[in-house]
């Protein structure tokens, strides 16, 4: 495979060797009908309906709600923190989590 950066073709078939192999001042296909806006698709709106129980469901879980973690939005955002601020980067840190880590029932598992 041979790539010629002096050449202003792109990828052959994606959308940008389109456009750069088009004179100047061509028009480009219009979008696919999911990413044009609802006047230009004829009006079509995308909707959806929920059933009874999932709504008393949505009313009941909230406030209270988790991630898909089980973790707490506190807690996510106290972990964000620690992420964003290095601490995990430090050697022992990285140490207590891998001997916590290697002492979980589910990683020594068989399957």
């Amino acid at each position: 495979m041979s790539i010629e950066p002096t050449k202003p073709t792109g990828i052959p078939g994606s959308p940008d060797a389109a456009r750069l192999q088009q004179p100047q001042g061509a028009q480009l296909p219009k979008a696919p009908a999911a990413n044009r806006s609802a006047a230009e698709s004829g009006g079509r709106v995308d909707s959806a309906e929920f059933s009874p129980a999932a709504r008393a469901l949505s009313e009941q879980v909230g406030p209270q709600r988790s991630s898909a973690s089980g973790l707490s939005p506190a807690r996510l955002k106290q972990l964000l923190q620690r992420l964003l601020s290095g601490f995990y980067d430090r050697p022992e840190v990285q140490r207590t989590i891998a001997q916590r880590v290697s002492k979980d029932p589910d990683l020594h598992a068989t399957e």
